[in-house]
């Protein structure tokens, strides 16, 4: 279980913007989802748990307004 609590946004939101399109191009969204996506999810968030800071977090906010 991860340690910290959702957030309006982060790497692995910005990383998979565009999920909606990467889950329609597959054949079976459901399984690219969870064998591909998911996981890949759960390790972007455990390195941002590792190596937290203030400035990245400034960082995902302002790529999330302005990108």
């Amino acid at each position: 279980m991860l340690s910290i609590r959702p957030g309006i946004t982060g790497p692995a939101t910005l990383k998979y913007r565009n999920e909606e399109e990467l889950l329609a191009a597959q054949n079976d969204p459901e399984t690219y989802n969870r064998e591909v996506i998911w996981p890949d999810k759960v390790q972007v968030n455990l390195e941002y748990i590792r190596n937290w800071s203030l400035g990245r977090d400034i960082r995902y906010i302002l790529n999330t307004v302005f990108h």
